[in-house]
């Protein structure tokens, strides 16, 4: 079984369980697809639904193996660059090219705990707690969005782009301050993410397009058409940005074919989910800021995925937009009530899943339950 479809069916175990214990009778918890509740899930049981959901997240992401690259970087990097006293700023650079928030991190575990466990715990629990926060402050309908983010890949993208998952988990926490319009805030906590990840300094000039007062379908379309139409005419340029500026590590002899565009079967999931919202604008209140800011954020989301078929590395950027579908999701599937909020939430269930199956793309995930997992801290 692969760990996302594990994890889906965690989830829907835990929504089944935290109902049970909001009605305290088992028995009327298996009669729970019948209410209305559950596809809201705005009860009391919502804090066991995060608590439990937060709980996966960190151990997935803090007990994972070394099935990928960067993990087998990091990993190496915390037992054999740590032992500088004098000059931190310029060794650690010299020696680990990491972001400092993420490198100091590090630093200060190595010195005094010298266990690699606690610091991948630490950087994971600023993943599993970032993402919780975000789905229990804003989201209409958590297990919903809890089931976008286990099924866009994001979460998974971590075992591997951990810096970046980390910094994309933060930025999901500036939310209230593009909805408030506060950008001398915003600019000061990009600042402080890209730490983390050099990559999240493009997300300044974001904040402008996410506050877009779109009113409209056809004032949509267009936007897209012109964005998408800007990118392709100027590809060269971006990619030359991307390539020197943001990941210049990834230019040398070509590495991961930086002008030869992501593969179309990665994309497709990274398109169809934020285009489902687009398909559903019915449902969206325009003159709602959340709702509005959410659809712009559909919508950078799906140009960034399309734009990626041209420009490899870019394809990163997506995870920065995930959040918005999660909780674009949960508002339209509110928005509904009775049988037709029923068979919303199972052809949202149906799409989500669908979109995580890739007979193409395997990974090798491993933990700690596994022997392969004590052979790797152990080494």
């Amino acid at each position: 079984m692969s760990i996302a479809l594990f994890n889906v069916i965690c989830l829907f175990f835990i929504v089944f369980i935290s109902k049970a214990v909001e009605e305290k009778n088992l028995k009327s918890s298996l009669n729970v697809c019948k209410e209305n509740n559950l596809i809201t899930q705005e009860g009391n049981d919502s804090k066991i639904l995060i608590i439990c959901f937060g709980i996966i997240l960190f151990v997935e992401m803090a007990f994972r193996g070394d099935s990928t690259v960067d993990t087998i970087q990091n990993f190496d990097s915390f037992h054999n660059y740590f032992y500088f006293e004098s000059d931190l700023l310029v060794n650690l650079q010299e020696y680990w090219n990491n972001e400092f928030g993420f490198r100091y991190i590090g630093y200060l575990v190595k010195k005094y705990f010298n266990n690699y466990l606690l610091f991948s715990s630490i950087t994971s629990f600023i993943i599993a707690s970032s993402y919780s926060i975000f789905i229990k402050k804003y989201s209409k309908c958590k297990w919903m969005s809890m089931l976008v983010l286990l099924c866009s890949g994001s979460f998974y993208a971590g075992f591997n782009l951990h810096k970046q998952i980390i910094a994309a988990g933060l930025f999901a926490l500036c939310f209230s301050l593009i909805i408030k319009g506060k950008f001398k805030t915003y600019l000061l906590c990009v600042l402080g993410i890209s730490l983390f990840h050099f990559s999240a300094i493009v997300l300044l000039p974001v904040y402008f397009f996410l506050r877009l007062r779109i009113r409209n379908k056809t004032n949509l379309l267009v936007s897209v058409t012109i964005f998408l139409i800007l990118i392709f005419l100027f590809t060269p340029i971006i990619n030359s940005f991307v390539g020197s500026v943001l990941f210049p590590e990834y230019m040398e002899e070509g590495a991961y074919r930086m002008n030869e565009g992501a593969p179309l079967f990665t994309l497709i999931k990274l398109i169809v989910l934020p285009l489902y919202v687009l398909l559903n604008l019915n449902t969206i209140d325009f003159n709602d800021d959340k709702d509005r800011i959410c659809v712009n954020g559909c919508i950078a989301c799906l140009v960034v995925a399309i734009a990626s078929s041209r420009i490899y590395m870019l394809q990163r950027y997506t995870n920065y937009f995930i959040p918005y579908i999660m909780i674009s999701y949960a508002t339209i599937l509110s928005k509904y009530k009775g049988k037709i909020r029923r068979t919303k939430a199972v052809e949202m269930c149906f799409l989500l899943i669908l979109s995580n199956i890739n007979p193409i793309i395997h990974y090798d995930y491993y933990f700690f339950w596994n022997n392969q997992f004590r052979d790797f801290i152990g080494s």
